[in-house]
């Protein structure tokens, strides 16, 4: 028989088996009773105290390794600002009132894909590991008010203030009030005016972060084989369950898959964040169901 390579893209839009970047979180809450609140408001409030509880416990399990306790409360805290966009659905499992409140159960869809981005942006996937040294310099225009919020801000992305020379964060105030922030490093600078202290903070971290040689910073990209299935969809079903190791897994992207007489292979590009725990993950998966694998890295 001869052997046939099957480009990707052609065989997901004839199986329709594109990889899911949405999983449904199962979260309760309980709604405080509120004077004045009507049985409506306390209902929409516990909905969004489930979107909060879901976006947040979905985060956790994005990073390869818990934040401390305080960052992970400065996070929860940052999420529950714009938590909306990572909500894609829900579905309202069970709720009882009680003269204290109200209990909830919901089902909520979470966008991992754009909470995973949002967290690259904060440099939680970076530096969780353990801080990024940089020269922070506060001008003397700033307030007492905004040095308070940068040591949160500090914790939050993983900043430890250092006399090394780059990367070097200079923050004051104009004379009519806004922020004024100018991050040099050796992967670009860049520069941010606004009238809040954070914004400034995470626009200028964010682009640094999105350097290239930042953002593979501590990552291993290789090439995962695997070879054994009788038919591709083994292989689709491998890579929807490869989708969800996402504290072993930046990315994991199916590129060609090969039918023989012996069986269908098939190889992945995968960005890896815990190699140890990747490798046990494998041969605890594949070996039992028949299967074979190598792991190089991508430029062998």
């Amino acid at each position: 028989m001869r052997r046939t390579v099957v480009a990707l893209s052609m065989l997901f839009l004839c199986l329709g088996l594109l990889p899911s970047a949405v999983y449904a979180d199962e979260v309760r809450i309980f709604q405080p009773r509120e004077e004045g609140m009507s049985p409506n408001e306390m209902r929409q409030q516990a909905l969004h105290l489930s979107f909060e509880e879901a976006v947040f416990q979905a985060a956790l399990k994005l990073l390869p390794q818990p934040p401390s306790e305080e960052r992970a409360t400065l996070l929860r805290e940052r999420l529950a600002k714009d938590v909306e966009p990572f909500v894609l659905g829900y579905k309202e499992l069970a709720s009882s009132p009680t003269p204290e409140g109200l209990n909830m159960l919901a089902d909520v869809d979470v966008d991992r894909r754009g909470l995973r981005a949002e967290l690259e942006s904060l440099g939680l996937f970076q530096t969780i590991g353990g801080p990024l040294a940089a020269r922070v310099v506060a001008d003397p225009t700033l307030t007492g008010e905004d040095l308070e919020r940068l040591r949160s801000l500090r914790i939050l992305t993983g900043i430890a203030p250092s006399a090394v020379t780059l990367p070097e964060l200079r923050l004051g105030r104009e004379p009519d009030g806004p922020v004024r922030g100018v991050l040099h490093s050796s992967t670009g600078n860049w520069s941010a005016l606004d009238p809040d202290l954070e914004t400034v903070w995470f626009h200028l971290w964010e682009r640094y972060f999105q350097s290239s040689a930042v953002a593979h910073r501590g990552l291993r990209t290789e090439v995962l084989s695997v070879s054994g299935w009788f038919t591709p969809d083994g292989a689709h079903e491998f890579d929807n369950m490869l989708q969800g190791w996402e504290s072993l897994l930046r990315e994991a992207r199916l590129v060609d898959m090969d039918m023989a007489p012996e069986g269908v292979s098939a190889r992945w590009e995968i960005a890896v964040a815990d190699r140890a725990a990747l490798v046990t993950r494998l041969e605890e998966y594949l070996p039992a169901r028949g299967l074979g694998y190598t792991l190089s890295n991508s430029d062998q």
